[in-house]
């Protein structure tokens, strides 16, 4: 009887619909302290912030559908380029996304 009910109660916990988590897009800004993000975007915060206000509208997309990255990461993926010179697999490995997102 034991093992009737210990079934009927682990089909009940595998029936159980879970909810999707979405994991938030990695912003570089809250991870890294100050120096860190000069030397690795040769930007201060507060101007990567500036940049980041000036082309928010130009950056985002018109939809979450797709879930796009959101406007700060666009502008670090691109600074992050234009301070090292170097594009895919370090962009992709520093903002832990993948190199097809990169390009």
């Amino acid at each position: 009887m034991a093992a009737v009910v210990f079934m009927h109660l682990r089909r009940q916990q595998q029936n159980i619909r879970r909810n999707r988590i979405f994991r938030d897009p990695y912003n570089p800004l809250d991870s890294f302290d100050y120096t860190e993000i000069v030397r690795k975007y040769r930007l201060s915060r507060p101007m990567i912030i500036d940049i980041c206000r000036m082309f928010k509208f130009d950056l985002q997309k018109p939809t979450r559908r797709s879930r796009a990255f959101p406007a700060s990461l666009q502008v670090m993926v691109a600074s992050r380029f234009f301070a090292t010179g170097s594009f895919r697999l370090v962009n992709a490995n520093v903002h832990n996304i993948s190199i097809s997102s990169v390009s």
